[in-house]
């Protein structure tokens, strides 16, 4: 993985263990804190990392992830949340490495997307059929909607939610 400074148009970390293996073309999951100061990245081989750019060091998480793997960045880039083997999501404390949470592992859902809400209350995860509302802090669901959500994003505020599906977008409200 080979980490650039646009503005000052020059590489500013390679991360040589990043390398992507023979067969491993397009089933990593790449994510970026919202400071840019880490970077997670899952290669079906290893399992998930994550890098400090700024150190150049790497932390191993356990839970090897999926072929395919979402992943998402508190808004304070203190915590982690991705996608695990079996269909499971779990939640790392960054700064104090920890696992905090998980939900389980279900053979029937396809985890398509995660994404914390802007004010880092909640993480929204998507699948083929289904979008979880779950309480960031203690991993409950909090609520449950039956739609398609193949991607997720939150608006500014931590009010508001966008899902991306096949047929278009769907708007929603976030509340306690």
């Amino acid at each position: 993985m080979v980490v650039f400074d646009l503005a000052k148009k020059k590489r500013v970390a390679l991360h040589d263990s990043a390398r992507v293996g023979k067969g491993e073309g397009g089933r990593y999951a790449l994510a970026f804190s919202p400071d840019g100061a880490r970077a997670f990245l899952a290669l079906p081989s290893r399992g998930a990392e994550v890098y400090s750019v700024v150190t150049d060091e790497a932390r191993v998480l356990p839970g090897l992830p999926r072929a395919r793997v979402s992943a998402a960045f508190s808004p304070d880039g203190g915590r982690i949340a991705y996608e695990t083997k079996g269909n499971g999501v779990t939640v790392w404390d960054l700064d104090r490495p920890r696992r905090l949470w998980g939900l389980a592992a279900d053979a029937t859902r396809c985890i398509m997307s995660l994404a914390f809400s802007a004010d880092g209350r909640f993480l929204l995860v998507g699948d083929l059929t289904s979008l979880r509302i779950v309480d960031a802090g203690s991993g409950k669901v909090r609520a449950e909607l039956e739609t398609e959500a193949a991607a997720l994003a939150t608006l500014p505020g931590g009010g508001s939610y966008l899902v991306g599906r096949q047929w278009g977008l769907l708007r929603g409200e976030l509340r306690p």
